[in-house]
């Protein structure tokens, strides 16, 4: 059983081994959204990302950057839009 603390090290131990940027930059992006699944086969498949962490986060490796993505839940009850 894999626990949250071993993909964590995981996560950790895979952008520790990327290699280091000698010009330019490396972008992370956070994004919350609604299918990690169908978020993840859109980044990978179409956009042609490596996949390096499934989920919790999932991380995807795209050109120079990491995509993290994150499943959101509803607006909280203060939000403007959840009010009718």
């Amino acid at each position: 059983m894999t626990t949250t603390k071993d993909t964590s090290m995981r996560h950790l131990s895979t952008m520790r081994t990327s290699p280091p940027r000698r010009e330019g930059i490396l972008v992370t992006h956070f994004i919350t959204v609604r299918s990690v699944a169908r978020s993840r086969a859109f980044y990978s498949g179409v956009l042609g990302g490596q996949v390096v962490l499934e989920e919790n986060p999932c991380i995807v490796k795209l050109a120079n950057s990491w995509v993290l993505m994150n499943p959101g839940g509803p607006p909280p009850p203060t939000s403007p839009t959840s009010r009718s």
